[in-house]
């Protein structure tokens, strides 16, 4: 409501094929565009965070192999 700067109304759910044959049809518009927003706010969290991981991941992976091509020529030496 607040994004499509509209009056708040009063919102009663109910499961049934009834509400959502006729209830869902006035709120249909915020209802959607706050899937859109949260749908797309939490796919940009979502990439970020995984993002982060992976090169977490990598860098350390990257530092283990040194650590023993290291010790590995420790030995060897």
């Amino acid at each position: 409501a607040w994004m499509l700067q509209t009056p708040k109304g009063k919102f009663n759910f109910e499961l049934s094929f009834d509400w959502l044959a006729n209830g869902l049809a006035a709120i249909w518009e915020p209802f959607l565009l706050g899937c859109f927003v949260m749908g797309t706010l939490s796919a940009i969290i979502g990439y970020i965070l995984v993002d982060r991981l992976w090169r977490w991941k990598v860098i350390a992976d990257w530092e283990h192999r040194i650590r023993i091509r290291n010790a590995r020529k420790n030995v060897n030496n």
